[in-house]
């Protein structure tokens, strides 16, 4: 699979690990480290890794689930109670304004882990008036210098409207 995507130029290279039981079964390095002047990918390669923080959390959030710690479909408002009742974005205004009605149902771990909590990006939001609503609410991005925890900044993110219903991928 991955020769053919580095024939079909779908990928410059790839490093290949699977290890079982603690051990590396496999390893291999395919195609290209710099494909300007030809060189070749090794398997010590260095990655720069871009908005992992999802897989790396959602592989922990797993591996707890396997511990019986939780259950999938658990509200999330069971362990951040500010998440109770949550609101959905009824309508949207170009000013940034908007109204709100319940939510069919909470929020729920299943949703946080698929990305379809309704929950946006704020203050990199592709859509202006969503970014509007968080600067509003004072949410912070995450390269904030301003004095503020992440639970003060998670108590911000409830108590905003998320896109229309949770469990569905929404672009307004």
């Amino acid at each position: 699979m991955l020769n053919k995507a580095v024939a079909e130029s779908e990928i410059p290279g790839a490093v290949a690990l699977v290890a079982r039981h603690g051990k590396i079964v496999y390893l291999k390095a395919f195609g290209m480290a710099d494909n300007t002047s030809s060189k070749k990918l090794n398997t010590d390669a260095i990655f720069r890794i871009a908005s992992q923080s999802k897989a790396i959390t959602t592989t922990a959030v797993m591996m707890l689930w396997e511990e019986g710690k939780f259950k999938l479909d658990d509200p999330i408002s069971k362990y951040i109670p500010e998440f109770k009742n949550p609101q959905v974005l009824d309508s949207l205004y170009p000013d940034g304004k908007y109204t709100t009605k319940a939510a069919k149902r909470e929020i729920t771990i299943r949703d946080l882990i698929t990305h379809t909590s309704g929950i946006g990006y704020g203050q990199i939001d592709s859509d202006s008036r969503f970014t509007k609503i968080y600067q509003d609410a004072g949410v912070t991005d995450l390269f904030t210098t301003e004095k503020i925890t992440i639970a003060e900044s998670v108590k911000k993110v409830s108590q905003i409207a998320t896109a229309p219903q949770s469990g569905r991928k929404i672009h307004l």
